[in-house]
């Protein structure tokens, strides 16, 4: 069973965040069954940061994606989106290279079942939710919620 249900995630007025928020779920369960895989002594370090590497390329390609959109259609608060975007980026940049030193395996699983999902449910449901309505009724996109 994964630590976060993809289709649990609060759905948005835009298709494509939608689909990116499921892929990010899905990852985020590969890093964390990968950590605990670790742990285990299944899998090596590598196998962990090429996971963690593959969710944070799928979340800065839709932090780009959602960025236009919300340039495109003059979004207000696009400036504190984005630099809420870039911090996370730089964390999870933070987290990868602690562990790749050798930082330990418990502190990446605690952010990952712990900091991440707090995280990307809160962001969901604040700053994205605006963001996706603004962007939406600019566009008479797929406005679903």
């Amino acid at each position: 069973m994964p630590f976060l249900d993809p289709h649990l995630l609060p759905e948005l007025p835009l298709a494509f965040e939608n689909d990116d928020h499921q892929a990010e779920a899905r990852l985020l369960n590969e890093a964390i069954e990968a950590v605990e895989a670790y742990r285990d002594g299944r899998f090596s370090a590598e196998d962990v940061l090429q996971r963690l590497d593959a969710l944070r390329i799928l979340e800065r390609e839709h932090f780009a994606r959602e960025e236009a959109a919300m340039r495109e259609c003059g979004y207000p608060a696009y400036a504190v989106h984005r630099q809420e975007h870039e911090r996370v980026l730089a964390d999870r940049r933070a987290e990868a290279e602690r562990f790749r030193l050798g930082r330990g395996a418990g502190r990446l699983l605690t952010y990952l079942t712990e900091t991440v999902p707090v995280w990307l449910l809160g962001h969901l449901q604040t700053m994205d939710l605006h963001a996706a309505r603004f962007v939406a009724a600019s566009t008479g996109g797929d406005a679903r919620t």
